[in-house]
């Protein structure tokens, strides 16, 4: 008796690649947009007002959170092991592009200084990502953390 193998994160490859393509284009019009911001110390103020409402573009973002990648983070925490610890980290990254896209939605352009430092958060978490899966190159599930 022949037993057919399910397995949920190839199945989220068909469905999540489209969405995310069209999150890279939503991202690049967020980085255009963060281009154009300016007085970091003010935005991190505005960040934490309740009575901001998010744009378009923030509940664009929200809406792809809570449906392809809530399912990724629920089945990778089904899987567990490795899977799972990735799919916390990436948690992690995608609130972090949430925060800039916040920023870029309300506010200009920071200084060429202060770039950096508005995009910091993502990029120590790019980093800690990809040390994660170089550093389990041998684990089982190491074509999930591939992906």
């Amino acid at each position: 008796m022949s037993k057919s193998l399910h397995d949920p994160v190839r199945e989220l490859d068909t469905g999540v690649m489209a969405e995310l393509a069209s999150l890279v284009a939503r991202l690049e019009v967020a980085v255009g947009r963060l281009e154009g911001m300016s007085g970091l110390q003010e935005e991190e103020r505005l960040l934490h007002r309740p009575d901001v409402t998010v744009s378009k573009f923030v509940e664009a973002y929200d809406d792809i959170v809570s449906g392809a990648v809530a399912q990724y983070l629920s089945l990778s925490q089904k899987i567990g092991g490795d899977v799972q610890k990735h799919a916390d980290m990436m948690k992690q990254g995608f609130a972090a592009v949430r925060q800039i896209i916040l920023l870029a939605s309300t506010h200009q352009k920071p200084s060429d200084s202060a770039l950096p430092s508005v995009m910091q958060p993502v990029s120590k978490l790019v980093t800690q990502v990809m040390n994660f899966r170089e550093a389990n190159r041998t684990s089982a599930l190491f074509n999930h953390l591939s992906r």
